[in-house]
């Protein structure tokens, strides 16, 4: 028996339980009897504490559009900041058929591509995700999940791969428009930008400037009006973008929503790439990341303030 457990039976025995049975039983069974009743208490204890880790689970969505790279780095993100919790990848079947509810602290949808997202969770599986956050559940959409998770979305109009429509999550009560530093191009890093952000609320703890990928990525049009919305980080004026022409000067890039009991956090940028896991080889990454390795510190610093906020214990 491990010496907490010692403990716990001489004090037991000593203080609670002998008084009351030294009239009634001899030494031997006094013993006996203690060390049994000492075993189940112990028992409950570890019963509870086994299912309170069970509760400890975080979801993330990995069904048809997710990007894989955007899965690697969460997961892998995941497992250095959050290790006391339990990741599972969620399918559609899962979604709709398993009380996945009941112990997720956490539902994370990844980048990728929004249209398959919205073809198979269209209906009941929208209504069981939004449920779990109105319930008082926590939601991470990630660029593409970030889209999903607005009332419309824009996505590069009057292109070849333009996507417009409404979107049944709608936690953000607005519409989500982009791209907005570059034109994406799918199975490319074409797209992709260290894009400068900028913290909306002020805190001395944070670095209030920091550099985060984007690749397609949009904004949270006028989410300083929308109800129920903070903006968390903008865009830093990078003046007008030269492929996008389009003016990025304070526009919403991370926002938090709060839906009934619960909180919807929305990043149109990739905080979970770690740079020095991005291939210098890449003609389109390496110009990047001198800049994205100089900013990592804040990189994980926002990671931390965006898990705490949903409500997720986050490792010292």
């Amino acid at each position: 028996m491990h010496i907490s457990s010692h403990c716990f039976y001489w004090f037991f025995q000593r203080l609670i339980f002998s008084p009351f049975c030294r009239l009634f039983m001899n030494t031997s069974h006094r013993t006996f009897f203690c060390r049994q009743i000492v075993n189940q208490i112990l028992l409950i204890g570890l019963l509870f504490v086994s299912a309170h880790l069970h509760a400890q689970k975080i979801y993330v969505y990995c069904g048809p559009g997710v990007a894989a790279d955007s899965l690697y780095q969460l997961r892998d993100m995941l497992r250095e900041l959050v290790p006391n919790y339990s990741l599972e990848c969620v399918d559609s079947k899962t979604i709709f058929s398993k009380d996945w509810e009941k112990d997720a602290s956490l539902l994370i949808v990844p980048g990728g591509a929004d249209r398959p997202y919205a073809h198979i969770l269209n209906g009941e599986g929208n209504r069981r995700i939004r449920a779990f956050v109105e319930g008082g559940g926590s939601y991470l959409g990630i660029c593409a999940g970030s889209y999903y998770a607005g009332e419309r979305i824009e996505f590069a109009r009057g292109e070849p791969i333009e996507v417009i429509g409404d979107r049944e999550l709608a936690f953000f009560p607005g519409l989500v428009r982009g791209p907005i530093l570059a034109p994406f191009v799918y199975g490319s890093h074409a797209g992709v930008r260290a894009a400068e952000l900028e913290w909306a609320v002020g805190s001395s703890d944070l670095t209030q400037r920091v550099s985060i990928l984007y690749n397609g990525g949009g904004y949270f049009v006028d989410a300083e009006l929308a109800p129920n919305t903070q903006v968390l980080l903008c865009y830093v004026d990078q003046s007008y973008n030269e492929d996008c022409c389009q003016s990025v000067k304070g526009e919403a890039a991370i926002i938090q929503c709060e839906v009934g009991k619960g909180i919807a956090i929305l990043s149109a940028v990739h905080p979970e790439f770690n740079p020095y896991q991005l291939s210098a080889e890449d003609p389109f990454l390496s110009p990047l990341l001198s800049c994205l390795c100089a900013s990592n510190h804040g990189r994980i610093e926002l990671l931390k303030q965006l898990l705490r906020r949903l409500r997720i214990e986050v490792e010292k």
